[in-house]
C-alpha cells in the first residue's frame, strides 16, 4: 500500500524507472508520430499521455495512442491529430488489477 500524502517522509513518492523497457518515459513526436519500444506493454495496458512541451509548431494536435499498432511485449505508437506535431509527450503504462 502506498503511503498517504503528508504522513511519511518526503522520499516516499512513487518512483518508476525510465529508459530501456520502461513503464514511463518522454518521447518527441516527429511528423506527428513516434514509436515507443518497451517490453512492458500488454494487451490490457492503460497508457496515459501528457504533452510535456510544445514543439516548434504553434498548431499542435492532440496526441493519442494508436491502439491498432500496439505490439504486445514490444512497442506502441503515439500519434497526433496534427501530422506536423513535434511536441514532447510524457507516457505512463499502468496495468489493471
Amino acid at each position: 500500500m502506498l503511503p498517504l500524502v503528508g504522513l511519511g517522509p518526503v522520499d516516499t513518492a512513487v518512483k518508476l524507472r525510465e529508459g530501456s523497457n520502461a513503464t514511463m518515459g518522454v518521447a518527441t513526436l516527429v511528423s506527428g508520430a513516434v514509436t515507443i519500444s518497451t517490453q512492458k506493454v500488454t494487451s490490457s495496458s492503460r497508457i496515459f499521455l501528457t504533452v510535456n512541451g510544445v514543439g516548434v509548431l504553434a498548431n499542435l494536435g492532440s496526441p493519442y495512442e494508436n491502439t491498432a499498432t500496439r505490439v504486445v511485449g514490444k512497442s506502441f505508437d503515439i500519434k497526433s491529430s496534427n501530422v506536423l506535431d513535434t511536441s514532447s509527450v510524457t507516457w505512463l503504462i499502468i496495468e489493471p488489477a
